[in-house]
């Protein structure tokens, strides 16, 4: 059983501990695990965990394309509050950089398909560049500045 498998199978309809003020001992297990078996998904599609933002009860993390070098934003919500939602509903969208907190438009998935939507993100921004270079040959072609 893979990370995945092993973090769905043990923390869905898991309530976390409260610990006034601080995460939980329960909370910061599932965070590590959730944060490797990001790294797994990420060794399967071709995206690296490039930073990961900690937060209380939720974090977000940067990762990145090991073939455009294009960012990905992934983040889930309070895991208190919304029961099942770091599974069922990760938000994620393209980021102009690595900083950039607003970026593109939000999409979310189930984590078991985030690897998924993230290559074909990657997969898009690789057919809109090479589509942005024939453009511009083209209409070098046809303005006469580029012989063939």
């Amino acid at each position: 059983m893979n990370k995945l498998s092993k973090l769905i199978n043990q923390y869905y309809n898991h309530k976390f501990d409260e610990d006034w003020g601080y995460n939980s001992k329960d909370y910061i297990s599932f965070q590590t695990k959730y944060k490797n078996a990001l790294k797994e998904i990420g060794n399967e599609c071709g995206v690296e965990l490039y930073s990961f933002n900690g937060g209380y009860y939720e974090f977000s993390c940067v990762m990145k394309s090991k073939y455009t070098n294009r960012f990905y934003y992934v983040s889930i919500c309070d895991v208190r509050t919304w029961k099942n939602e770091w599974a069922d509903n990760v938000l994620y969208r393209t980021m102009e950089h690595d900083k950039d907190w607003t970026g593109g438009s939000n999409h979310f998935c189930k984590l078991e398909d985030l690897g998924h939507f993230l290559n074909q993100l990657d997969r898009q921004y690789q057919k809109n560049i090479i589509q942005e270079k024939e453009d511009t040959i083209k209409e070098k072609i046809a303005m006469n500045e580029l012989y063939i």
